[in-house]
């Protein structure tokens, strides 16, 4: 409130929350892994950590969808960043945060399909990075959850969308998690999408 004088109350909330989606935005360009980024995590910490404050006050206030999906991605992007500085057990306290988050945003509107999609984002992400930690009890339970929305996203959302574009690569951390865990004729349905994938990113 304080970094905000003369703006009336009900105007603070929604722009304290573009200014910290401004700063999580800020982060994300200066370290992410699957877009062009400045490649400095340590730096996307720090900025991360400012957005941290910044939301969890508006969440504290009023612990609405907004800040749950706000949250969700900061939580993500972190874990992304601890993981590429090889701090995995760090990572993991993120993704499971990112999960916590992701999964109130669909709780308080299951119809939001931005909702679904970031829960499929990070629950695909936790996957990878319990893998990495070799935690695959956990990583199987995050992977269903990803491979489970990104279906019937899939089924939901007509001929191409997004999240039949999504299913391969979801397909393939499922596919492994399942495998770590001895479920090899489960994977055997599932891989086989992730494999049609890269045959043909190859062919190309």
């Amino acid at each position: 409130d304080e970094a905000l004088p003369g703006l009336p109350e009900a105007e603070r909330r929604p722009v304290a929350l573009r200014r910290a989606n401004l700063t999580l935005a800020l982060a994300m360009i200066t370290d992410q892994q699957n877009m062009a980024s400045l490649n400095q995590p340590e730096q996307a910490l720090a900025l991360l950590a400012q957005a941290e404050q910044q939301l969890g006050a508006l969440d504290r206030q009023q612990p609405d969808r907004a800040s749950a999906d706000l949250l969700g991605t900061l939580h993500g992007s972190r874990a992304i960043s601890h993981a590429r500085l090889g701090q995995l057990e760090a990572a993991r306290s993120d993704v499971q945060q990112a999960l916590r988050f992701r999964a109130r945003s669909v709780e308080q509107e299951p119809a939001n399909v931005v909702a679904r999609d970031g829960l499929v984002t990070e629950a695909t992400n936790a996957g990878v990075i319990l893998l990495r930690l070799g935690d695959a009890r956990a990583a199987l339970d995050a992977t269903r959850v990803a491979w489970r929305h990104v279906q019937v996203l899939a089924s939901e959302n007509g001929a191409g969308n997004k999240w039949l574009e999504a299913q391969p690569r979801v397909a393939q951390h499922h596919g492994r998690a399942l495998l770590a865990n001895g479920l090899a004729a489960e994977a055997a349905s599932v891989l086989p999408q992730a494999v049609a994938l890269w045959q043909a990113r190859l062919a190309e």
